[in-house]
């Protein structure tokens, strides 16, 4: 059984490296920016929720979202940056769910659980 396990974690590290390399090649680029700016993150979130929630809706799986930090925090971020990471991430969990529901909870430490 280790066996079985090993090859299939080896490609996965291999990918692991090659995608963090390419990251690290393309932030060292000079034309790459952050645009940090203090956003009210519980907004932000309760709008990418919205948008799971429909796509959720879309895909006929079920989703349940979670928001629980303070309605005022901000906190400084490239918004833009932060949804294409959420979004990537997101959609392929929809996407490869092996059961008919999602959720994503967000909390005091401005964290995430899938």
């Amino acid at each position: 059984m280790a066996h079985d396990l090993r090859k299939p974690l080896e490609i996965v590290q291999g990918h692991t490296e090659g995608v963090l390399d390419g990251g690290k090649q393309h932030a060292d680029r000079p034309e790459f920016q952050l645009l940090i700016r203090n956003i009210n993150v519980s907004q932000y979130m309760s709008e990418k929720c919205a948008e799971y929630r429909q796509l959720c809706e879309q895909q006929n799986v079920q989703y349940e979202g979670e928001i629980s930090i303070d309605p005022d925090r901000l906190i400084a971020l490239d918004p833009d940056r932060i949804s294409r990471l959420l979004d990537n991430v997101t959609t392929n969990a929809i996407r490869y769910t092996l059961e008919a529901e999602f959720g994503l909870r967000w909390d005091k430490q401005i964290g995430s659980s899938f």
